[in-house]
């Protein structure tokens, strides 16, 4: 079939207007066929071969009658309780959709016809304009294949958005692609979708091993202990409760809006590739809705925003309606309405009819093995009796510093304060210097192309893509070889640099050098591919290695993906900046809050040739003053003046909301602000001003001095900033603690109201997905370890 080249519905009305610019586009005249998509007694032929799903490994088929639950155990959260009167049989889940009418996308001339989403009522007829069309003849017994090719290469089938609108665009990955089933020989021109896991086996059998997951290192089953699962369960088991209300809650109201049947749905594993909504561009945990025809996904959340509407869509622009949902491939459907919609999912155990049997089945082991496990990690984290390890508190006890980085007994200290969402330095790491040397890292990537690292002004925040590697290099070790500010006849360029009076500090840049830094680095590839040595030094040196080891880390929750998800982009970066001076009141990193933890090694500081090394280190301790640092820091930077590094500015994520109010009011007085958020848009610093008015309005930040050879432990949703003291080489690697699991799900919340265009909006890091498989891991642990609740504990009790 010859591509198309059509991109909307305009331009097809202007084909009809001249059917000879359609003619030998496909010279098949056009097949409309159907069967009955929920016939059970039509299914049987198509499924008899198919065992019944009786894994025992599901909590889905395991049967809760031999355990009496009663009702006076109901758990922490209210999702225990099952309103739903369907079952779920498990059996006839083959395949669901066998072809009901539809109008090709292969731009041959086209047949209108009714929308087909109400049951067809025979197997041998359609209708179209309430009359029959010829069908061709059911054969149950035809064979079935996974497509395999975009829905450009197969006839007399609609076509997915992406095929649809992007025919040419290869970088556009086919959404029917190993989802849908196509027919052939007596079925051509037929397609269905797999309902169950059991559909997939044979494709996951063949798929091909070299097509593994982005994760960094490949994914093992880790070696956790039953205390460490049970510490996990503590912080994940109420998110994971609340995503299964939201599934259920969901379940009835896409029956109230439809009065659709749930029994048969497709079933949509996201084999090494996300699953997208097509209107807020967020991936999909489980349910969802979708057009079978052209593969058109709604999440959860913009469903039932359009079922709330009052307004009826109307096409706008040939691609979409007013509610900026695509438009349907087939022209016969054309506009998306909520009720034609068909409910999806991407987990097994979470169908909507089964998702109460799976809830059951935690329940029970819930409180069966892990329940006694969750109450002593309770009772530990209540205990104030701590190891003695040598610390010491600053910022008002709201930063914890230690001074032994190995010893095992940390971790009580480290965990007590962490789960306050607070900052954790520890000192004394050992790093191996030659590994982190700039003349060591820009030798082993000294043919590094402009794809793998990413140069900013720290004065403007604009990427540099003319500054080569190595010119960034230059200006590191030798501030000579700098670049200049190329605006030398303007002395005062504008910069975002808040303050208590103007959001927008003017300074003036006089023929001063620009400041760069690289950031992210490398940016595609691991680091344990270009730099095996420095990578290697990272994690032998990291404190806290239960946290960050990237191999079987037990409390970074993101090691808990299977390999068939996309695992996110957790991998140990390179951040290497110029120093500021003389102008130090510029960020290097702006302000901004993360989803994830982190851990910030500086491994290295210089000062660059031909700079006066006395005049920088005053102007560094003149700096330290102005910022109103406690005596004891400033003693420790006089006497380690060299490995003075960066200056931190942490605050508390409870104050995020009234940091984010003062900042907006401070750049957009008196008028409302649509889709900026200034913490997830990086765009300014705050200046000692700034801080000590917030200081006065209630909020504390937390700033402290970085020096070489100090790990930083920053908590997810905790804003911060950085300025560099002096020329600094940092390494960072970000994980997902269970202590900051709910911190992480807010944020992700968060990004969904940011506009599409912004570079932080898809970074949902598969929180949800996170949250699933490490709850799913800790319970099947602790019920291997088979340790129940002694008797006379009170199992209603709330842990």
């Amino acid at each position: 079939m010859a591509t198309p080249v059509k991109r909307s519905r305009i331009n097809d009305q202007q084909d009809e207007e001249d059917p000879s610019g359609r003619e030998g586009e496909n010279g098949n005249s056009e097949n409309v066929q159907t069967d009955e998509s929920e016939n059970d007694e039509s299914m049987e032929d198509s499924t008899s071969t198919d065992e019944d799903e009786s894994s025992s490994d599901s909590p889905s088929s395991e049967s809760c009658s031999d355990t009496d639950v009663s009702s006076d155990a109901e758990t922490e959260s209210e999702f225990f309780t099952s309103e739903e009167e369907d079952n779920y049989s498990g059996e006839n889940e083959l395949f669901l959709f066998n072809c009901e009418p539809f109008v090709s996308c292969s731009f041959a001339e086209e047949t209108e016809y009714d929308s087909a989403d109400d049951p067809i009522e025979t197997a041998g007829a359609a209708y179209s304009n309430k009359k029959a069309i010829k069908l061709m003849p059911t054969d149950t017994q035809g064979p079935y294949e996974f497509q395999r090719e975009r829905c450009t290469k197969i006839e007399n089938l609609p076509r997915c958005v992406e095929c649809y609108y992007h025919p040419t665009d290869f970088t556009k990955r086919c959404r029917f692609m190993n989802f849908r089933k196509v027919g052939y020989g007596m079925q051509k021109g037929r397609y269905r979708f797999p309902t169950s896991e059991k559909c997939y086996k044979e494709q996951l059998e063949s798929a091909d091993e070299t097509d593994k997951s982005n994760s960094e290192t490949p994914f093992t089953p880790r070696q956790c202990t039953v205390e460490q699962f049970a510490y996990i369960l503590f912080y994940t088991r109420h998110p994971f409760s609340k995503m299964l209300k939201a599934e259920k809650d969901f379940r009835h109201d896409y029956r109230k809006a439809t009065t659709k049947s749930v029994k048969d749905i497709p079933l949509k594993l996201n084999i090494r590739y996300d699953v997208l909504c097509d209107i807020c561009l967020l991936a999909i945990f489980n349910l969802h809705t979708m057009c079978r025809k052209c593969g058109f996904c709604v999440c959860m959340t913009c469903f039932c925003e359009r079922l709330s509407a009052s307004l009826n869509a109307n096409e706008v622009d040939g691609m979409s309606d007013d509610y900026l949902w695509y438009l349907c491939t087939d022209r016969s459907t054309s506009i998306h309405v909520p009720a034609m919609m068909e409910l999806c999912y991407c987990h097994d155990n979470l169908h909507p009819l089964k998702i109460d049997d799976t809830v059951k089945q935690l329940q029970m082991k819930y409180r069966k093995f892990a329940w006694q496990k969750v109450c002593q990690v309770s009772t530990e984290l209540d205990n104030d009796s701590l190891p003695d390890v040598e610390h010491c508190f600053t910022n008002n006890g709201k930063l914890l510093i230690l001074k032994q980085p190995y010893r095992e007994e940390n971790i009580a200290h480290f965990r007590k304060h962490w789960r306050r969402a607070l900052p954790v330095v520890i000192q004394n790491v050992k790093t191996t210097s030659q590994f982190w040397r700039p003349s060591y890292l820009r030798r082993q990537q000294r043919n590094a192309t402009a794809m793998q690292y990413k140069i900013t002004d720290c004065s403007t925040e604009e990427v540099l893509s003319s500054v080569s590697y190595s010119k960034f290099w230059d200006g590191f070790e030798d501030r000579r070889k700098r670049i200049h500010n190329p605006n030398k006849c303007n002395t005062t360029r504008k910069l975002k640099v808040c303050s208590h009076t103007d959001c927008y500090g003017f300074m003036d840049l006089f023929q001063i050098c620009r400041c760069f830094q690289l950031q992210d680095r490398p940016r595609n590839g691991g680091l344990a591919q270009m730099l095996p040595s420095t990578f290697a030094d990272f994690y032998s040196a990291t404190p806290m290695s239960n946290y960050v080891d990237h191999k079987n880390a037990a409390f970074n929750l993101a090691l808990a993906l299977p390999d068939h998800v996309i695992k996110p982009d957790l991998k140990l970066k390179l951040c290497i900046g110029y120093e500021m001076f003389p102008h130090m009141n510029i960020a290097t990193t702006n302000l901004h809050s993360d989803i994830n933890d982190s851990v910030n090694i500086l491994t290295w500081t210089s000062i660059p040739k031909n700079m006066s090394k006395r005049r920088m280190h005053d102007s560094i301790l003149q700096q330290l003053a102005q910022e109103g640092l406690d005596e004891q820091t400033m003693n420790m930077a006089r006497e380690r003046i060299k490995d003075v590094g960066a200056l931190w500015t942490v605050f508390k994520p409870s104050d995020t909301k009234k940091l984010r109010r003062y900042i907006i009011n401070l750049q957009f007085p008196n008028r409302p602000v649509l889709y900026y958020d200034p913490l997830h848009d990086g765009t300014c610093y705050l200046d000692a001003t700034a801080r000590a008015d917030l200081v006065r309005r209630g909020i504390q930040p937390i700033m402290f001095l970085q020096m070489r050879n100090e790990a930083v432990f920053i908590p997810a949703g905790a804003a911060h900033q950085i300025l560099n003291l002096q020329c600094c080489v940092t390494a960072t690697m970000e994980f997902i603690s269970p202590e900051g699991i709910n911190r992480s799900l807010k944020i992700s919340s968060e990004l969904q109201t940011l506009s599409f265009e912004h570079i932080n909006r898809g970074n949902q890091l598969q929180i949800q997905n996170i949250i699933y498989y490490s709850s799913l891991e800790a319970i099947k642990a602790l019920e291997k370890a088979g340790s129940s609740p002694p008797d006379g504990i009170n199992a209603n009790e709330d842990t």
